[in-house]
């Protein structure tokens, strides 16, 4: 009787520990973090492309837009080496953006703008609204991403609350933040 609850304990820890490997493996632990694409990739490789994203976002938050620049084009060429295509859109998109930035919003014509970038899993689509140099109203009107939605919600308000597509991402949202801001920078490009 005692080995076999020693069995059934070994076997419920061997599953528990199963089921968390896969689950970190799948990405349900931390969408983009754990795919199997950055699993696979070289872990150094990853880990500076991740850096320089930081140090982008740390520059472009600052204002120094060149600087943010030349920080997601060489993480783009990281990752893109290392064969993390996940992270190579997102930091291309952000180098495009910051190539357009400062955006002089007071010379921006009264408007509604849509603008679309792919994100995550689709494209997304939004809708401003552009009144006296100010954005006056942010709706995010298509997309197909399916977690974590909540950059869907604190990117929007962000770049309300600061009158900029240049904001910060949501962790663990990376790809679908960046979408976003460049999703409201082709918009607001529009509106010159």
């Amino acid at each position: 009787m005692k080995l076999r609850r020693v069995f059934v304990t070994l076997a419920a820890g061997c599953l528990v520990i199963a089921l968390c490997l896969i689950s970190r493996w799948a990405g349900m632990g931390s969408p983009g973090v754990f795919s199997r694409e950055t699993q696979a990739a070289p872990r150094e490789d990853f880990q500076k492309g991740r850096a320089l994203l930081q140090a982008g976002d740390a520059k472009r938050l600052k204002k120094d837009f060149e600087g943010a620049q030349k920080c997601y084009e060489e993480a783009a060429n990281v990752f893109q080496a290392a064969g993390i295509r996940l992270f190579v859109a997102p930091a291309r998109q952000m180098a495009e953006m910051c190539a357009g930035m400062p955006l002089d919003m007071s010379r921006l014509k009264n408007g509604t703008y849509e603008g679309a970038e792919r994100g995550y899993i689709g494209d997304i689509t939004v809708e401003i609204d552009v009144k006296n140099g100010k954005i006056s109203r942010f709706q995010v009107v298509s997309h197909k991403e399916n977690k974590p939605l909540k950059s869907l919600d604190v990117v929007p308000q962000e770049i309300l609350n600061r009158q900029s597509p240049s904001v910060d991402a949501v962790t663990g949202a990376t790809v679908t933040s960046c979408a976003v801001m460049s999703a409201t920078f082709k918009a607001l490009e529009k509106a010159k």
